[in-house]
């Protein structure tokens, strides 16, 4: 199991009962986004997918779509580091351990929400 589907699943969950972070969601990124998280080096995993729809139903769901707004893709662990707030993505993207396509400047939302969903867990 990936490390990070923790920290999605409660993402998952925050965007499902909180309502306005799910406004903030749609007015500040209003886009499809897909996450391509990589499996450790060395595990012959699939990698995991999963859809951010941020458009007019916000929610997230595991596996991937035709046409992303905007793709990422990220190993597990530094999805993880970035989740927990011990890396951020302006880092790991200089870095090359962040890929982005699309619109940059709508995508530098996501590390919010991802940061939201550890904060929610550290508060349980």
């Amino acid at each position: 199991m990936f490390k990070s589907q923790k920290g999605l699943e409660t993402l998952q969950q925050t965007l499902s009962s909180n309502e306005t972070l799910r406004k903030e969601t749609t007015s500040k990124l209003g886009a499809v986004v897909t996450f391509e998280v990589a499996p450790k080096k060395g595990n012959d995993a699939k990698p995991l997918m999963y859809t951010l729809y941020g458009k007019d139903e916000v929610s997230l769901k595991e596996g991937g779509t035709d046409k992303p707004d905007i793709s990422i893709k990220i190993s597990d662990a530094d999805l993880v580091k970035l989740m927990n707030g011990k890396q951020s993505a302006q880092k790991l993207f200089m870095m090359g351990k962040l890929k982005i396509k699309g619109n940059v400047m709508k995508a530098a939302f996501i590390e919010q929400l991802l940061k939201s969903a550890s904060k929610v867990k550290a508060k349980l």
